[in-house]
């Protein structure tokens, strides 16, 4: 199963980590959920130095590779994929999760769903790190607010609160626009999903209930329809393509590990779901050889 295979690829680095003499993540040791939003806040933001990327209107697929890029410098794994292992007839479907987060002191990993839009991905990524950040192993289901489990909930706040900061948003809400035309504009401007703007409009009281009910529907159908479209494109690069479904620190390390001899090819391959024909030339994709 999925589960078991994201697993033994935890399993692996940890060990490796403590091999190598790698230290304990001090930095997601300080919070639980019981610790204050702000300061969890004031903290992420700080560790990944987010200033530079927020509300900048970048592209969706721009930042959230750049954010995968920051939480892989901290040493912690980011796996994303679509499918069960390399079993192309095993999508994963995002009605089922979107993601999860495995904490651990050594080798924190975030796993994301790649069928999902790039959009949701960027949510469900600092969701997840919201997770580790207080401590917590947990799982995403689509639902941003319909969730009676009060860790979820907490998550959810924060991380809307990282992705689109209220005063960041009060310099950018325009009372007097065309709403329609409005709640787009600033979802390009925090790069994030509509429904995420929403759902922030609507909590900080800027917009009433019946406004967020009506978009909210329209914007769910406009998913579905995207997923649909999405469901049906074909994958890229081989290479590339493992690459982030193994994540960069997972894939360099298991690569030198086996390199240096220390690792088998055969257990490579296995733990990569690749051939282990193919394990030089992903070193060189990689830019080890």
């Amino acid at each position: 199963s999925l589960l078991n295979d994201i697993l033994l690829k935890q399993k692996w680095y940890k060990d490796y980590i403590l091999e190598n003499d790698g230290n304990e993540k001090k930095f997601l040791q300080k919070f639980t959920i019981n610790s204050n939003k702000k300061e969890i806040i004031t903290n992420i933001n700080e560790v990944l130095n987010l200033k530079s990327l927020i509300g900048k209107a970048l592209r969706r697929e721009d930042l959230l590779n750049k954010l995968i890029s920051k939480i892989e410098k901290l040493d912690i794994l980011v796996m994303k994929n679509g499918i069960v292992g390399s079993n192309t007839h095993k999508p994963l479907d995002t009605k089922e999760f979107r993601g999860f987060a495995i904490y651990d002191k050594f080798a924190p990993l975030i796993f994301l769903n790649s069928k999902d839009a790039n959009s949701a991905q960027i949510f469900t990524l600092i969701h997840e790190l919201v997770h580790l950040w207080i401590g917590e192993s947990g799982i995403s289901l689509l639902d941003l607010n319909h969730t009676d489990n009060e860790i979820e909930l907490f998550c959810n706040e924060i991380t809307a609160e990282i992705l689109v900061p209220t005063n960041l948003l009060d310099n950018y809400w325009d009372n007097s626009a065309i709403f329609e035309k409005h709640y787009k504009e600033l979802a390009t401007i925090f790069s994030v999903s509509t429904l995420v703007i929403l759902n922030k409009l609507y909590s900080l009281k800027y917009i009433d209930y019946k406004t967020y009910s009506k978009y909210t529907n329209i914007e769910a159908e406009k998913y579905k329809e995207f997923m649909a479209i999405k469901k049906k494109a074909s994958g890229g690069n081989f290479y590339k393509t493992l690459k982030t479904r193994n994540g960069m620190n997972f894939s360099t390390a298991l690569i030198i590990s086996t390199l240096e001899g220390k690792t088998l090819y055969k257990e490579a391959a296995t733990l990569l779901n690749m051939n282990s024909s193919n394990i030089n030339r992903f070193a060189l994709e990689l830019g080890i050889r």
